[in-house]
This record gives C-alpha cells, structure tokens and sequence, in this order.
C-alpha cells in the first residue's frame, strides 16, 4: 500500500497511531485498478504472507440508502491559527496546514479534533474546546488587509458594544463567514465547504475577548444572487431580499434594481415642492401596459382632497407604523406620498408609477403582472395598504366581536364601532369607513343573527329584470289546426308545474295534455322534465332552440288505462341523490311524470321525423319537411295498428291529395264536394285501405320496394352499432349497411317488442337527445310526394298576442337610488354563499339585508356592472349597460341612514369609467379639480378639462357653478362602475 499512500504533504496528526484520519491516499485514485477494498479478515491473510502497511477505513450507509459504503478519501481543512488579540503580531500567524477529517461529521465533532490535534506539544497551540471561533474565509475575502487593519484598529481604544446581539472587539469585518452559527450538529458535508477553502481559527485572550466583530445572531437563509443557503450579511434597503456576501449584493443590483421597493425619503421627496410651474392634480400617469385601471383610481384618490392634502403636507410621516405585520413597514405609504406629491407639484405632463405599482405588487399579488384588473379592487387594495402602513394602533386589543338575535336591538352597534376604532385608527378610516347593520335570518327556525360590520366600499348590484322570456310555440295533436305562437314572460327560478298553469291560461289545453320539447331548427333537442326550471328552458333560446309545447293524442291522454296514474305517482315520490362531476351531491325529485308525463307505463313515445327525398341531387337526399313531432303509442300495439295510428295523424294530408285527384275540377271550398264528404266519414282503416291500395301483411314488403303510387314508406330511424369494425348493424331488421329499414306491416310483431332491442343499448341510454327515456325509439316518414309542402310547413303558424309582462320588469334607465334601493331590500343567498346557521346547526340559503347605521364622509360607490353566465359548458361573464342617473350635487343619503336626525348630502367630485365589456376594454376618470375648480377628464397621459354633462355621462343638466364641494362635511361621493 505504499505505492497509494500520499507521504509528501504535511499536514496535522494526531499522536494515536491507530489514527485512520492519519493515512491519506494519494488524489485521484481508481478502486478496482489502483486499490480494492476488502475486510479485515481478508486483510490478515494477505498481511501474513506478503505483510505491508494498512490503510483502514470505516463503512457507513447513508441516510437514503440500504447499502454500505465506505468512505476513502477524508475531509480537508485548511487551517490559519491567528493569535488572541492580547499578543496579536502577524508574524506569529500560523502558516497554512491542513487537517483531515470525515465528511459525515458534525461541527461539534471537528471541533474536537482540531482540540485534540492541534493542543498536542508537538505543534504547541494552547486553547479549550469551546473558546476558539471557526470562520470560513470568502474566496474572495482579502485575509491580509484585514488582519492589517485589525492590528491597527487594536493599537487603539476599542469602541463599546452597543447591542447585546453584536461584539465590536476591533470593529472589523471578518471577510468571511462564522462557522458556529450554523451550530454544533451541521454535518460538514452540507456546509457546502470546498478542498481549498481556508479556515481561520481566532482564539480568545484571557478575559474571552477576539479579535473580529462578531454577530451572534445571524440568519441563514438563502442568498438571492447565489442561491446557497448561507448566513446573510448584506441586506437591500426594501428589506425583501438578502445575501452572503457584499459581492453578491453588488452583483445582483442589476437584476433587482427592477424590483426593489426600498424608497430613499431624503432623496426621492425633497425635490417635490409647490412652484409657479406646478399642475396642482392635473399632471397623467403613464400607462405601463394594461394599466388603465390602475390610473384611473388613483387619479380618483389623488382627487379626494383630504387625503392628498394629508400627504402633500408630511402629516403621515409621524404615523407610519413599522410594527404591523399586515402593513408594509411604511413602503406603501413613501410611494403614495411620492406620487401624490408628482401629481400634484410636478410640471411635467404625466409621470410614470412605477414604484407605487412594484409597493402593490409585492403585496397583492393580483396587480404584480400587466394583465387587466378592476379600479374598485385597485382602489381597495389601495386603501387597505394605507391604513396598515398608517394605523396608529401599534399593539392591537382582543375584542369580541358583538351579536345579536333581535333584529330591532341596536345596542351592540357603538360597541361594534368601538371594537373596530380599538385596532383601527388612520386617515383611512377618519375619511372611507362607515358602518351598516348586517340582517340573516335563517329560512328553516326563522331567528336571526345581526351584526354590525365596518365598510369603506359599497358595492351596489344594477337591478335586473328577473323574469324570462319565453318564445313558445303550441302544436295541436291534429294536423288540420294550425301551430300557434306566443311570448310569455315568467320567473326564472319558476317551476315547469307554473309553467304549464301559464300554458292552461294562454292556450286553454289540459295542463299535463302535452309534451314540453325543446326544438332546435328542425330537430328535437330535448324533452323537458318536470323539475326543470323556466331560466334553464330560455338559456337554450341562445343556441336558437325554442320550446314547442306538443299535445298528447287525446286517446290516449283520456284513455281509462290513466285513470288514478297521476294521483299514484305523487304519492310514489322519492327524493334521488347522485353525484355530478365536480363531486357536490345534486338532490333531485324523480317519478314517473319524468320520463313518460305521468302516463300509464303501457304507453311509450316516441319521435316522428316527417321527410321527403330531395331528387336535385345527384345522390338524392332525406329533406325534413317539419319538425320532430312526438307522439305516443302503446306497447302492446302491434305493428300494423301503429301503421294505421300514423295514417290517422298524417290523414288531413291525403284526403285533399285524394279529392284533389279524383276530383280536379272542383274548385269550390266554401261548400263541401261529394268526395270531401264520402272521405271524411270513412274510417281510418278504410281510408287507409284506399290510400295504401293492394298493400296487406303477405306483400308488404314487396309493395314498399317496388311501388312509387305509395304516399310514404314509414321506416325505423336505424341506432347502428359500430362494434363490427367497418360493418354497420340494424338492431330492427339484424342486416348490416341498413338504410333505415322499412316498419314491417304485421300483426305479429308489437311495438314493445321493436322498442326492447334497445334496451341496454349505450345509443338509446345515453342519446344527448333523448336521455330521459332509455327505452325510446324514432320512426320516419318519406312522403313520395312535395306538394303538400304547405299544408305541413314550419313556418304555417298563426299569430297570437303575447302575454302581457307583468309589473317589475327591467327598466333601461336606472337612477343610482334604485341600485341603493336594491341594496338594501332582502335577498335570498345562493347555493354558493350558504351561511351556516348556529340554532340549526346547518348551511342554508339564509335571506340577507343591509342597513346603514354610520355614513362615512368620503362615500366610495361600485355599480357592480358585471353578472356571471353560462354558456354551455362554460362559465362566462356578461356587462350591464343599463344607464344609470345620478346627481351631481345633494345626494340624499338621509333615508339610508337609520336613525339620521339631519340631512345627509353627498357631492360627486370624481368618477372611475369603464368602456367595453368583460374581455377587453379601456379605464378613464372624471374629478372635480379642488385648486382649479372644474371638472377634468384623466385618460392615462392625456388630461383635459372637460364639462360636467359631458364627463358624467349619465347625469341631468347641471352647471359646473353649481356645484359644491364641501371637503370638511358628508358630500363626497365617488362613483364606479365596474365588476365586484
């Protein structure tokens, strides 16, 4: 082992000859082709034959791991012994030596050995295990001029510590870091020390004091430009970043420059002062890319005098508050003073926001980016920053918060008040916050619970019409009467029962004698179930689908075999629980009435496409004639009989078509002919005998292939199956490749026994069109013939009144007391918003209202302009554009204010506006210039004055005289209008 033992470097050992840490191989030696590793007792063998020296080593396995390793080659220290500061001569600074040691050992363990080594009297160093310090010198770190100016500094009376968290000793820096701060169980392999690192041992005099300034606690976090974890050194003035070293500070500048919150006060406000040259308010902000929204509310803030006045004067920086943890130790507050300051002392056209953006940003992560965001969120965030950074409360009391089950009991409203103002007080609550009483009374036991709750915004809803408007259309079971077509207007949340009241009042039919069907152009869509509700029915009026309501046959409607059904399915009700795809547990009402209209369960229904063959094609092609009809038959019906029910619903066409042919001359319709007379008293069967001449249950087939004298061939809508690879397959016929294949003429087959193919089938289970019934099947009829076109066209209906809308619809002008009106009336929370009941010990959908009870001077109003849709499959937003009429000046606020014992007016001196819709659009501001005394329009970069009626867009005519600011009493009011 000679050959691998590294004998020519000089380094510290201990006096223990069986010291493993004492052999060090040679570097860059290969296991296998330089050195194997065996066990000792393969080592004795061999050592007794060919004996040579033993290099041992100690096997350990890792914390992740199963397997045992053994570890080769050791740790290096280089270490520098520096005299205590008593006897502090440069030249007895021990020259560089190293140490060797293991990579798995701690701090606290290495100190022992560098105890143990270097005290020994071969190298003559005197100290105790735990009085020496370990530092880790910088790569970078100049050792020599440091231990310079230490020795100058020493020749000197040192200066006196003032923390307990610092020692001074010669008051110079150490370029480099303690080891001791990251503690005695820091394991050397994750102290990320490299081989050529030195390390410098400072030893203490006899009355413990070294030489270096030293930091007791130091953090270790990890540094922003280097990304180790290290102890930090070097801090950025914002206070949002740190670093190991003053190197990596310096390096970084570039990279944080952007993002650096930190405001120098003296420099950055000191040149804002009033001159001759100054805009007083009118100065623009840039847009810094999507921005509008963000200069928009500030414009509004910069406009409310009192609070610009407040930062214009310095007033603020005596009530900045460093110790609140919710605020931003007063970064907020420097930059909105900055740009108040810019906005209104600065000549310049507009000024960019920059630092006030980046203050924000840092803290509402929503405004850090450039994308579109809401004024009234801004203007909120906004003033949420001010009033942490502002709050003169240092240390916040505990308060409860005060309740009440009496909803005439206001006792609990100046206490309520009180509480706030014990943990919040600043200018931002001395202008915006006022108070309301919130009202929830539980739906289920009826009690309430009040509380009284602080507010700075009132987010008003733009009162909407409730109701929706209905195109429906009424199909009469015969073909001879003509469909009638109406508008009805009803609640959205109403029931299909209520709606089929509305169907009995309008048309007069039976209120369950028919089928509510939702038709897209000419196609059936859907059936409509009975627990639908009417806003469900009108969304698909956006998809151009309306609803026809269809008459039952009356046959079957009436039939004795529905006697008591109706009445038995109520009392069979049960209550259905399934999961939707978003896991929430959906409850629903299911009966019979769902899928067959509460009709005997003999009867099925099914749809009727009606069709002819457009031959202008080179391939011809089906042309529907009409839409879906659906009608019902039974199951026990056979074939032949649903053959003869068709005939008898389709029969007003062909008793023309006949009389027409045999009769062509007969043109007179007033009086009935011979022929119309002798038709129309035949029986079904017998009319069908002449129309369908010849055709009986041995040549049916025969006959609908090969004769065109036919009227219509009735065939079986075909659900294909595609399991057969390429091949399609009928389930009706069992052929594949089949066309719709025609209903056979038999008295053998019923129609239960055709419907029953389908049964399990996924095309008829799981159809987007006829979901609600698993056991349904469609039938078509090819007219041979297009001339009876109009008899059977869609667009044949007859006009009818719509039904007159009832009070309470939507008005398209608004005036802002209507949107304050609606504020405060009673509302029913949705499903999204349950409010959990403490007496019932559930979430329910509680009613809900507002009441003020304390008025704010500065009044901040949001038109929530904004109302969540649907759209299919997806969430959507739609914008309000109803106009809204607010005055300019005397905005009696009295009647809102409960217990007011004088008027309470508010002026309007600024407005946030909003152009466009929920996608795209653009922000601008109206305000009411104080120091100029008009009204003016900010438009990002861009102001200009502008007059009242034409800023505000929706205000009656009032003269810019006219109007009063009065900044010292309640008449401020800021309108908005955009989304909550």
């Amino acid at each position: 082992n000679k050959e691998i033992i590294d004998e020519t470097k000089d380094f510290y050992k201990s006096s223990d000859l069986e010291d493993i840490y004492n052999t060090i191989l040679k570097p860059e030696m290969r296991e296998h082709f330089e050195y194997r590793i065996i066990n000792e007792g393969q080592w004795n063998l061999l050592f007794g034959k060919y004996g040579g020296v033993a290099v041992k080593r100690e096997k350990f396995r890792d914390e992740y791991s199963s397997f045992m390793k053994v570890e080769v080659y050791f740790h290096r220290l280089n270490l520098i012994v520096l005299p205590d500061r008593d006897d502090f001569d440069l030249r007895k600074i021990s020259l560089e030596k190293s140490l060797f040691c293991s990579k798995r050992w701690n701090l606290g363990r290495v100190r022992e050995r560098i105890t143990n080594v270097l005290t020994d009297q071969r190298y003559g160093f005197k100290f105790e295990l735990e009085k020496f310090r370990l530092w880790k010198l910088e790569p970078s770190g100049n050792l020599q001029s440091a231990l310079n100016q230490a020795a100058e500094a020493l020749k000197k009376t040192p200066e006196p510590s003032n923390s307990d968290d610092v020692e001074i000793n010669s008051g110079v820096e150490f370029p480099g870091v303690p080891l001791d701060i990251y503690g005695k169980n820091a394991v050397i392999n994750k102290l990320e020390l490299a081989l050529n690192d030195r390390i410098i041992i400072e030893l203490p005099n006899q009355k413990g004091e070294y030489v270096f300034k030293y930091r007791k606690n130091l953090e270790i976090k990890k540094c922003e430009f280097c990304y180790n974890k290290r102890p930090i050194l070097v801090s950025c003035k914002c206070g949002d970043v740190h670093y190991c070293s003053q190197r990596c500070k310096v390096k970084d500048e570039v990279y944080h420059r952007d993002k650096c919150t930190a405001i120098d006060i003296d420099e950055e406000l000191s040149k804002y002062q009033k001159t001759a040259n100054s805009n007083m308010g009118l100065t623009g902000l840039q847009n810094l890319g999507n921005t509008c929204f963000m200069n928009s509310g500030l414009q509004c803030l910069s406009n409310t005098w009192q609070l610009s006045k407040y930062f214009l004067t310095d007033l603020y920086l005596p009530e900045i508050n460093t110790e609140n943890k919710l605020g931003m130790r007063g970064k907020m507050a420097h930059s909105f003073a900055k740009l108040i300051k810019a906005l209104w002392y600065d000549s310049e056209r507009s000024v960019a926001p920059w630092d006030l953006k980046k203050v924000l940003g840092k803290q509402y992560t929503t405004f850090c980016g450039f994308s579109q965001q809401d004024s009234q969120e801004l203007i909120s965030a906004v003033l949420d920053a001010l009033h942490e950074d502002l709050n003169r409360v240092k240390i916040k009391p505990y308060v409860e918060q005060k309740t009440t089950d009496d909803p005439n009991d206001d006792s609990a409203k100046d206490p309520s008040w009180y509480n706030f103002l014990a943990r919040n007080r600043s200018i931002i609550v001395d202008l915006f916050y006022g108070q309301y009483k919130s009202i929830l009374q539980c739906p289920l036991c009826y009690k309430y619970s009040i509380t009284f709750d602080p507010f700075s915004v009132v987010s008003l809803p733009v009162p909407q019409d409730t109701k929706t408007r209905l195109i429906v259309t009424y199909v009469p079971y015969s073909m001879k009467k003509k469909l009638i077509r109406t508008v009805m207007a009803m609640e959205r949340d109403a029931s299909v029962d209520e709606l089929r009241e509305q169907l009995v009042e309008t048309f007069g039919v039976k209120k369950y004698g028919s089928l509510l069907s939702i038709i897209a152009g000419r196609s059936l869509e859907r059936l409509v179930g009975r627990n639908e509700r009417v806003g469900t029915i009108g969304k698909y009026q956006e998809k151009n689908a309306h609803l026809f309501v269809q008459e039952i046959n009356p046959k079957y409607f009436d039939g004795a075999e529905n006697v008591g059904v109706r009445e038995k399915m109520e009392e069979e009700k049960k209550v259905k629980k399934a999961v939707n795809m978003y896991g929430e547990t959906i409850e629903s009402l299911v009966s019979r009435e769902d899928y067959n209209n509460g009709l005997a369960d003999d009867l099925i229904k099914f749809p009727l496409n009606i069709c002819g063959i457009d031959r202008s094609w080179s391939i011809p092609k089906r042309d529907v004639k009409t839409f879906t009809r659906v009608l019902y038959t039974k199951k026990s019906c056979t074939l032949k009989q649903l053959h003869l029910e068709i005939f008898a619903f389709l029969r007003p066409l062909f008793e023309e078509e006949l009389v027409h042919r045999e009769s062509p001359y007969e043109e007179s319709k007033e009086i009935p002919s011979k022929k119309q007379v002798e038709y129309s008293s035949m029986s079904d069967e017998a009319l069908f005998g002449k129309v369908f001449a010849g055709m009986n249950e041995e040549n049916w087939k025969k006959t609908v292939m090969t004769s065109k004298e036919l009227p219509y061939v009735l065939n079986f809508v075909n659900v294909r199956d595609y399991d057969s690879y390429s091949k399609k397959k009928c389930y009706y016929c069992n052929e594949y490749d089949c066309g719709n294949c025609p209903v056979p003429f038999t008295s053998e087959i019923t129609v239960g026994d055709m419907a029953g193919k389908l049964e399990g089938k996924k095309e008829s289970l799981y159809s987007d069109r006829l979901y609600h019934d698993p056991k349904c099947f469609k039938l078509e009829v090819i007219l041979n013939k297009n001339d009876d076109k109009a008899i059977i066209s869609k667009s044949n209906f007859e006009p009818v009144e719509a039904v007159k809308m009832k009070a309470g619809t939507a008005k398209t002008e608004l005036s802002i007391y209507d949107c304050l009106d609606s504020f405060v009336e009673w509302e029913t929370l949705d499903k999204d918003n349950l409010w959990y009941c403490p007496f019932c010990k559930d979430s329910v959908a509680a009613k809900k209202k507002f009441e003020f009870t304390r008025a704010p001077p500065v009044l901040v109003l949001h038109l929530k302009r904004f109302k969540t849709s649907s759209r299919g499959r997806f969430m959507g937003s739609d914008r309000l554009n109803n106009l809204i009429d607010f005055p300019l000046t005397d905005l009696d606020f009295t009647r809102y204010l409960k217990g007011a014992s004088s008027p309470v007016l508010y002026d309007l001196y600024a407005v946030s506006n909003h152009y466009g819709s929920t996608g795209f659009g653009h922000y601008t501001a109206f305000a009411w210039n104080q120091e100029r005394k008009g009204w003016y329009q900010f438009d990002d970069s861009r102001v200009s004055s502008e007059d009242a009626r034409n800023c505000l867009l929706y205000t009656s005519d009032a003269a810019d005289d006219s109007l009063r600011v009065d900044l010292g009493g309640r008449r401020i009011i800021k309108k908005k209008k955009k989304k909550k």
